[in-house]
């Protein structure tokens, strides 16, 4: 099983999983602009998947962000909150 959704608006991730659970996440965002990973684990079935979000604020660091998006250090993002 996995994720059929997982959409991610202002750090709140929104989820649906094949076992049927929904709901959302809130994540810490990062105090800069980089990639943050997270780790989204349904609390029914136990099945996770990892995410990687790219937070910027201009299209310029977007475009940096992605370029070195493979050799750039990664930070992981705390979630403050899980609700289903």
């Amino acid at each position: 099983m996995s994720f059929s959704t997982l959409t991610n608006k202002s750090n709140v991730l929104y989820y649906a999983c094949d076992c049927g659970a929904s709901g959302t996440c809130v994540v810490k965002p990062s105090k800069r602009d980089s990639a943050i990973v997270v780790d989204i684990i349904c609390p029914h079935c136990e099945e996770g998947e990892r995410v990687l979000i790219a937070q910027y604020s201009s299209d310029k660091s977007k475009k940096a962000i992605l370029k070195d998006i493979n050799t750039m250090n990664l930070e992981w993002s705390l979630l403050l909150n899980y609700e289903i």
